[in-house]
């Protein structure tokens, strides 16, 4: 296990460059389980080098990183959380993928408000699940469809048949409200309110 927690920022940038270029490979093919997920927003978070650093893993059970607003908030297929479902694959024995929204932002002016912080991580939340609930997959193997998918409000996301005819799998919450076997209505994370977890539901185009 590798387990990496930064509390305070430091010189990130060479540490994360040695970090990704050098302690990781020399224990990839020994790792199967990390976790980076420092307690705030900058260079620890998820990005694309650190994806191809853990591709070197090839023997990855547990995953466990953090996602910041910057990162969250681009669109599409350019997103972290998008490439890294297009790897998952790669990894055959993956079983726990735990994706944290962090909220603290130590180049900020001034300080946010405890409230402000959680509103603002509820923010990136729903943009990290709706990444995954629009995400589809195919041709899963028997591994991936035991894949569990942990956010910090949301648990337990799994691959779930959507598209019987073409066989594409979307990750899901179990009893989602409102969902119905063969529904044609893609679910959409609305908003988090405290404990309260509103979705929506769109047709597809």
């Amino acid at each position: 296990m590798l387990h990496l927690c930064p509390s305070a920022p430091g010189n990130d940038q060479t540490d994360t460059r040695l970090f990704l270029r050098h302690i990781i490979p020399a224990h990839s093919s020994s790792l199967t389980s990390i976790v980076v997920q420092p307690k705030y927003a900058g260079s620890w978070c998820f990005d694309i080098p650190m994806l191809k650093a853990l591709l070197l893993c090839t023997n990855l059970e547990h995953i466990a990183i953090s996602i910041d607003m910057q990162r969250a908030q681009v669109k599409h297929n350019e997103n972290v959380i998008t490439k890294l479902l297009k790897n998952v694959q790669h990894w055959h024995s993956l079983r726990q993928l735990e994706i944290a929204a962090i909220s603290t932002d130590p180049t900020a002016r001034s300080p946010s408000t405890a409230d402000e912080e959680k509103s603002l991580k509820e923010d990136i939340c729903v943009r990290i699940v709706n990444c995954l609930m629009k995400f589809g997959c195919r041709d899963l193997t028997l591994q991936m469809l035991k894949l569990m998918v942990d956010t910090d409000f949301i648990y337990n996301l799994q691959p779930c048949l959507f598209e019987s005819d073409s066989q594409i799998y979307i990750f899901l919450p179990p009893r989602l409200p409102g969902m119905r076997d063969g529904m044609e209505a893609i679910p959409i994370l609305d908003k988090i309110e405290g404990e309260f977890i509103h979705f929506i539901y769109i047709l597809p185009e």
